[in-house]
This record gives C-alpha cells, structure tokens and sequence, in this order.
C-alpha cells in the first residue's frame, strides 16, 4: 500500500514539535495486534464526510470517495517522530503500546474477564493517541489542541473533560468498516459561541471508532465540553457499549452482549443521527 497517498503533509511531530527530518510512520493497528486480526485484503475502500451542528440544521458536505491497494490493517500516518527512546514513536507512545497490549489481546479475544479501572484507563490512553494520529491521515479535520496532545504525551491519558471513550465485542458478519472518523463543528447558540475557544482547523469536534479483530472502540471529542458531557447512546446501545473514560473507579465485566453489524452500524453513524433527530424535533416545536 502506498501511505503517502492516504497522509497529508505533516511538517513536524504532532506531539512534541520535531522536525520533519525526524518523522515516521505509526501504524494505526499495532503490529502486535497482526497475530489476532486475519489481514486478507487486496484493497479497500472508504469515504470521508464532516458534518455542521447547529440549533436548526445538521449539514453534511466534503464528501470524498477514498479508494487503496492492500490492507487497512497495514495502514500508517507520517506525523510522530522516531528514531531513539527519547523521540515519541519508540519513547512514550511505545510504553503505551507495551501497557496496552497485555490487557487488549484479551478482549480482542473475547475472553471472559473483570477490567479494572486501572485497565481501562490503558485502554482509553491507547485509543486517544490512535484517534489522534488518525485524524492527520487528513490535516484539515484535526480537532485535538496541542495542549491536549502534550497531556498525552506527558501523561498517557486524554483529558478528563471534553473526551469520552466507549468499548464493546463485535463479531462481524458482513459489515465492511474497521475504521471511521466523523469530524464535525457544533455551534450551540451564538450566546455560547465565544466559549468554544480556538480550534485547530474549522471543526470542533471528533467521534471516530478502530475495531480490532472483536475489540470496538469509539472515541469521542469536542471543544464544547458539556457536547460530550451530555452525550448518551439510546437504550439499546447502552447494553452492549462500556464507557472507560472519563474514569469511573468501577471494574467492568467482559464481554458485554454481543455487538451485531448493525449495532456497529449504529454506533458508527449514532452522531449524524442524533444530531438530525434533534433538528427534527426542534422543527416540530417551532412549527
């Protein structure tokens, strides 16, 4: 597979600012994840697609076909830096990798378990520095702030505020997607605007999710904290979906119910869908 066709230009380390001269690749599917996911694909396909949040509409545009040769599970982003223990690559994130891995196989294996709170703060590391790495296979989506990213960098977590990360078991029949990421701008209200600080590019927000072998993982994110914050999947979801971060002290027994494709179908698409449910409903109030 060609990688540079599916990365943008990155100039320096996302994380601690090195040149470009240092830069490498991160696989986004780790190759010790390789021994538990059957990689058979000759090539793959996808999409990219934002939205806009507003109190009276829910717009989609910038959708893009995306069409590569090999496996997806191959696929790497040029924008950390490596080379030595103290560059980001083979320093901190490798230490996240070595943490997360014991724990991951695991529940990648859909073996019965208790997760400590602990453990899943692991988890939710692991899966915001995969989450930001893969926001830059495309540079205008990037929603994370360098303050968030050197949080991760200096303490392999994501904020406490803002983010959310939700688990579940998947077995998959013949849904297609491994990988998805659905940046969006939420303007709560004009009065509210000017709470939402500086974002990196037009969008504010990220809810994106990385399937490995039986492992869902979904990840969200947004400059207006209580969008998260208030952020609830519907009943049905909630049986099979574990939220780990923000942090609740409380093990989590594993596996959950079984995720089918159109649960993971469901969650995937979940904001885009709440989001025009919410304009609908607010149109029939006004009506």
């Amino acid at each position: 597979m060609n990688e540079e066709a599916v990365t943008e230009i990155v100039e320096r380390c996302i994380f601690c600012g090195n040149p470009a001269s240092r830069l490498t690749w991160e696989h986004l599917w780790p190759r010790w994840s390789h021994r538990e996911i059957t990689r058979s694909m000759r090539k793959w396909d996808g999409f990219k697609a934002v939205e806009r949040i507003e109190r009276g509409s829910v717009e989609t545009k910038g959708i893009r076909k995306i069409k590569r040769g090999g496996d997806i599970h191959d696929l790497q982003v040029h924008c950390v830096c490596g080379g030595d223990r103290k560059s980001c690559n083979n320093g901190w994130m490798k230490n996240i990798e070595d943490r997360a891995k014991p724990i991951m196989i695991p529940l990648m294996q859909g073996q019965s378990l208790r997760i400590a709170p602990d453990a899943q703060s692991v988890i939710a590391g692991w899966a915001a520095v995969k989450a930001t790495v893969a926001e830059h296979i495309s540079i205008g989506d990037v929603t994370t702030s360098q303050a968030e990213r050197d949080l991760l960098r200096q303490t392999g977590l994501p904020p406490h505020h803002g983010w959310a990360v939700w688990i579940g078991h998947y077995e998959r029949s013949a849904w297609q997607a491994y990988l998805g990421s659905n940046a969006f701008l939420y303007l709560p209200g004009p009065e509210n605007a000017h709470l939402l600080g500086t974002s990196p590019t037009e969008y504010n927000g990220q809810a994106s999710f990385q399937i490995l072998k039986n492992l869902f993982i979904y990840v969200m994110r947004c400059r207006d904290l209580e969008f998260v914050e208030r952020w609830r999947f519907d009943v049905t979801a909630s049986r099979f979906l574990r939220k780990i971060w923000p942090p609740s002290n409380l093990s989590i027994k594993w596996p959950p119910p079984i995720m089918s494709d159109v649960d993971a179908d469901y969650v995937a698409s979940a904001l885009k869908k709440r989001g025009a449910l919410a304009v609908q409903r607010r149109l029939m109030r006004n009506s």
